[in-house]
């Protein structure tokens, strides 16, 4: 909703802006479909997955993890080195 996506500018604001951060990781069990979407949808990618970390609920959980790079989010590229990974 709303305040999800005020929330979320705002972390990246602060992260991005403010702290020059090169990335966002976000990790969230696979129950968590809403936000999942949400956060693909706000341009996080997949960057991997945690199989069966957590038992919960009489069966186990993967942990997913999704990133977002600075310059995708709109941010301008990092002003320092560019982290190998980007080259």
């Amino acid at each position: 909703g709303p305040c999800a996506r005020e929330a979320l500018d705002f972390v990246m604001k602060q992260a991005f802006g403010r702290l020059w951060s090169n990335k966002l990781m976000v990790h969230l069990l696979d129950t968590e479909s809403e936000c999942r979407a949400f956060l693909l949808n706000a341009g996080f990618e997949l960057e991997g997955v945690q199989r069966e970390v957590l038992y919960s609920g009489g069966r186990w959980h993967n942990l997913d993890c999704l990133g977002l790079f600075r310059i995708k989010a709109g941010y301008g590229p990092y002003p320092g080195p560019e982290p190998q990974e980007n080259r």
